[in-house]
């Protein structure tokens, strides 16, 4: 509730959304004769570069609350080392040094950082080498570093659903690294870069997560600052909204009877009662679970679809402002900026992808036996596949319906559309495996379909959890969120029939080889820029 409150204050900082009164509005017209008045085009000019230092400021308050009160307190706080823990009372300033160069390569997975930490185990400390960027400029005490490593303490139990290496969390003094500037971002706002070679920390001193393969300990911390970052924007969008909706009753009643703004307004209610739900069930997890469990995923799914809603509701809401207030671009650089903290919408979505297929893979090999692996060679496992395939092109799929038993009976639609999609994301990722053998992790743009469906399978499963939960327990406007829950699954689940179509036409209509020949054309033509005679 505080991150969504301190969303919702950065919009007065915005123009965009802003009620006037009809003084105002009236000093800020065109005369009658369409004479320019040069005041009202210099008040407009201030009130633009007012807004922009505006946002940057919050930015400059925000983004470090966000790591201090979020990132840095829950890996303090679950940290094993009592002897970090004091520094949560005190009022040092901690930086969370995460971000890497990642110019040259999309993998923004552990196994890719370049900083690297190895166990001196006569010693008992860890001896860390590399470098950090993109960290907001500021008096920092403390940096929160992450480093993969190969060498662990503990000894490391043989399951195949582990990292390929593992990554700890050291609390450095900043007196003990290289600190240098990093440039300035696009707000204008300084980054430092820090360098540390061959630096020596005693593990009892110094460590704040200790080195696993599994690395739950850090997707837990990097997914709460994930979902800190989500509540801002849904705090914002929040706001937004209400501020559009009192725009139209005060100024613009008559567009209250438009139906095609009605159905703006219901699309934007969707998504922003969407990226509630799956905020509130995902810190729930974090709240109700101990150590031990990996809710990094879900908090990936969380952000990004945050970030990509944001920008739709944005602009459906901008639509109905009309060309009153020309500077609302601030509102997308805001969440430009929010999605490039803690990677990327683009390479969050990779990341998830490529766990998935690997996830699957291996549960795949661990589940079935190693005497039904050659079912492509007998007769009756090729039956049973080409079988399984026709029934899954005709979408014959049978629901067990094992969700309604606990589902409030007007819900029980959902539940449907629900496990129907699960079964799709089942049958995706079977027919993905088998179509692209061991190149199934190169391939980004069928990847980028099936997380698509799991992403929204954890947005469904959030939506009718807490749908659920109002019905049952007879709460205030328990029926409109029922509605909402209805529709929102309803129009996910068509969405996710024409993505498994997509996936399922692979072989005879690929419109990705399309996409691969134009791009290698604007590459070598440095851009669609067709000469004369062409066009």
């Amino acid at each position: 509730m505080i991150f969504e409150a301190m969303g919702a204050s950065v919009e007065k900082n915005l123009p965009f959304g802003i009620i006037e009164d009809d003084e105002a509005r009236s000093e800020k017209r065109m005369s009658k004769s369409f004479n320019y008045n040069q005041s009202t085009s210099k008040d407009t000019e201030e009130s633009a570069f007012r807004s922009f230092s505006d946002i940057r400021e919050s930015i400059r308050r925000i983004v470090p609350i966000i790591e201090k009160n979020a990132i840095i307190h829950y890996a303090l706080k679950k940290s094993p080392n009592e002897n970090l823990k004091s520094i949560l009372e005190s009022k040092a300033k901690i930086a969370f040094a995460y971000d890497e160069d990642y110019s040259d390569r999309i993998d923004v997975s552990v196994n890719g950082w370049r900083s690297e930490a190895k166990l001196n185990r006569i010693d008992n400390c860890w001896v860390i080498s590399g470098e950090k960027n993109s960290i907001l400029e500021n008096d920092y005490s403390h940096y929160m570093i992450f480093c993969k490593t190969n060498d662990f303490v503990d000894v490391q139990t043989s399951n195949r659903l582990n990292n390929d290496v593992g990554a700890v969390a050291v609390l450095v003094p900043a007196d003990s690294l290289q600190i240098e500037p990093d440039g300035l971002d696009y707000f204008g706002l300084q980054r430092q870069k820090i360098r540390f070679n061959l630096l020596q920390l005693d593990r009892n001193e110094y460590e704040v997560i200790n080195a696993s393969k599994n690395i739950f300990d850090f997707n837990n911390t990097k997914g709460c600052g994930m979902l800190a970052t989500s509540a801002v924007i849904l705090g914002l969008l929040k706001q937004l909204q209400r501020n559009t909706y009192a725009n139209l009753v005060n100024n613009r009643i008559g567009m209250t009877n438009c139906e095609i703004v009605q159905y703006k307004l219901f699309q934007t209610t969707c998504k922003i009662y969407s990226i509630e739900s799956m905020l509130y069930l995902t810190a729930a997890m974090f709240d109700s679970f101990e150590r031990g469990i990996d809710i990094g995923s879900e908090s990936i799914a969380t952000k990004t679809l945050t970030i990509e809603y944001a920008f739709d509701i944005i602009t459906e809401l901008r639509s109905l402002f009309g060309a009153r207030y020309p500077f609302s671009s601030l509102a997308y650089d805001l969440i430009f900026y929010l999605d490039s903290f803690l990677d990327s919408t683009f390479n969050n979505r990779l990341l998830l992808a490529k766990n998935c297929a690997r996830h699957y893979t291996n549960f795949e090999e661990i589940l079935l036996p190693n005497n039904l692996n050659f079912y492509i060679k007998w007769p009756i496992y090729s039956l049973k596949n080409h079988l399984k395939q026709r029934k899954l092109r005709k979408y014959e799929t049978k629901l067990t319906r094992e969700i309604t038993k606990y589902i409030h009976h007007n819900m029980h639609s959902a539940c449907d559309w629900i496990e129907h999609s699960v079964n799709l994301a089942q049958f995706s990722i079977y027919y993905l495996k088998n179509l692209h053998k061991e190149e199934i992790l190169e391939r980004q743009a069928d990847l980028n379909r099936l997380v698509t469906i799991m992403m929204d399978i954890h947005l469904m499963i959030s939506c009718l959890s807490r749908a659920n939960h109002s019905l049952c327990y007879g709460f205030r406007n328990n029926h409109t969120e029922k509605e909402l829950c209805l529709a929102i699954c309803k129009e996910i689940y068509l969405k996710h029939l024409d993505l498994f179509e997509s996936i399922d036409k692979r072989a005879m209509v690929d419109n990705d080889e399309f996409s691969r020949n134009v791009f290698e054309t604007n590459l070598t033509e440095h851009g669609y820029f067709p000469k004369l005679f062409q066009i």
